[in-house]
Parts: structure tokens; sequence; C-alpha cells
């Protein structure tokens, strides 16, 4: 259940709720990403 929240929370692009990870470095990686899709 964990697994399964935390992969529809990612898929929402919020993950940097989640993941206790610096806006810093979380902001250029989902930039990467915008820019692929």
């Amino acid at each position: 259940r964990y697994l399964q929240t935390l992969t529809e929370v990612a898929n929402e692009g919020t993950s940097t709720i989640v993941f206790p990870l610096p806006i810093d470095l979380i902001e250029p990686l989902l930039k990467m990403a915008g820019k692929k899709s």
C-alpha cells in the first residue's frame, strides 16, 4: 500500500512532498521531466 501511494503521488507530480529532498535538487529534475513530456 505504501509503494502504491508513492507511485500515485509521484504520478501527480507532487513527489517533492513525499521525498524529503531539497527543492533545489527537485526543481531542475521537474523542469527536465517537463521538457521531455
